[in-house]
């Protein structure tokens, strides 16, 4: 004890000169483990190189990620209805079905001249062929449908976002392109839905082919009718009867007999009552029937020249560079064998690939710099 102090000395125990290697030789540390076993740390290393280039492989391209709500779309047509009729007929029915469907968030309804459209946004991680089958099976639970509408139609694309692509159809003889949008909606449109990934194409432009029927006022007169009588008349031949249905093997099959008329020769032949002798009153002879274009709703012009325009969407999570090489290939082999002998040309004008691969390039030069770097 110190003379000046009241505090007691403290006894130490001199550290041994081997203390510090048998803690180290306890717990070895992984540098060291590497070190002792470097066949193992290749193998790891080399599995881990080759599981990550397999997922790179496989993860979709494209410039920007999915940040969309899930959305599926639901579209009912029935031709020359009113959208009062739309909505209490169709939409009405769809929405009493859908309301329970599992994961829904948002139900938004739309009803228009001759369709329906509804949009079901659900929440952020759902299966969307989980949510589509479980759509359909409800849609099917409606009693019944207007029996001129058609079956509703299931799209996976809230067409929000920008179109994959741009393509543009333009004349290059003289041809009159508005004239041709039936055509392209019915026999161009569905082979380019088809193409995986792509999932809703918007058509601007052109004018659809309608029926135009002239009536004779004095005819009519003769006759003792009226438009009015004329016109319900043309709605009950214009439309699609159910036969009913049959049993094929294990196969139900539903039978729907087409009554509307394929010309307008055809058309002419309807009958609309009976004179007072007893001979048929058919619709040619009160009645001129003629194929126009109806009334243009929207104009899309490409070089200063009337053109029709396509705006295609993809699905989310499709490789964005997969979908437009199959949608180059299949554009390049419909303008040589369908739109070419009609003296149109079908063209891509813009699509997302440009930037895409700019950005690829990009994030390339920066791996090779950062590995030089590195090393």
């Amino acid at each position: 004890m110190d003379e000046g102090s009241g505090e007691a000395p403290r006894a130490t125990r001199p550290s041994a000169p081997g203390d510090a290697q048998q803690v180290t030789a306890a717990t070895p540390g992984l540098l060291a483990r590497a070190v002792e076993r470097p066949v193992t740390v290749l193998c790891c290393v080399l599995l881990v190189c080759l599981f990550g280039a397999l997922s790179i492989l496989r993860l979709p391209i494209q410039l920007a990620p999915d940040i969309a709500v899930p959305t599926l779309t639901v579209t009912t047509r029935w031709p020359g209805a009113a959208p009062t009729e739309v909505e209490m007929e169709i939409l009405e029915e769809q929405e009493d079905a859908l309301k329970g469907v599992p994961g829904l968030l948002v139900m938004k309804s739309e009803a228009r001249a001759e369709q329906g459209t509804i949009t079901l946004e659900f929440e952020v991680g759902t299966p969307m062929e989980e949510a589509l089958v479980r759509v359909s099976n409800q849609l099917s639970q409606v009693p019944r449908y207007p029996d001129a509408a058609r079956e509703p139609v299931i799209a996976t694309s809230n067409n929000a976002g920008p179109p994959l692509a741009v393509i543009t159809i333009k004349a290059t003889s003289g041809a009159n392109v508005d004239a041709y949008r039936t055509w392209v909606d019915k026999q161009i449109l569905p082979q380019l839905e088809r193409i995986p990934g792509v999932s809703g194409i918007l058509l601007i432009g052109g004018r659809d082919q309608e029926v135009h029927v002239d009536f004779d006022p004095v005819a009519l007169a003769a006759r003792g009718l009226t438009i009015d009588g004329v016109a319900r008349a043309l709605q009950g031949e214009l439309r699609d009867v159910s036969a009913g249905d049959f049993t094929l093997g294990k196969r139900k099959l539903l039978v729907r007999t087409p009554i509307a008329p394929d010309a307008p020769a055809e058309l002419e032949l309807v009958v609309l009552g009976a004179s007072p002798d007893g001979a048929p009153i058919l619709l040619r002879d009160v009645a001129t029937v003629k194929v126009g274009l109806r009334k243009r709703t929207s104009m899309a012009m490409s070089d200063d020249a009337p053109s029709m325009v396509l705006l295609l969407w993809r699905e989310a999570g499709t490789n964005v560079l997969e979908v437009t090489e199959a949608l180059k290939a299949r554009v390049a082999e419909l303008d040589e064998t369908r739109f070419a002998p009609e003296g149109l040309e079908l063209r891509m004008i813009s699509d997302q690939t440009g930037y895409i691969n700019g950005a690829l390039e990009l994030v390339e030069q920066n791996l090779i710099l950062g590995g030089a770097l590195a090393i």
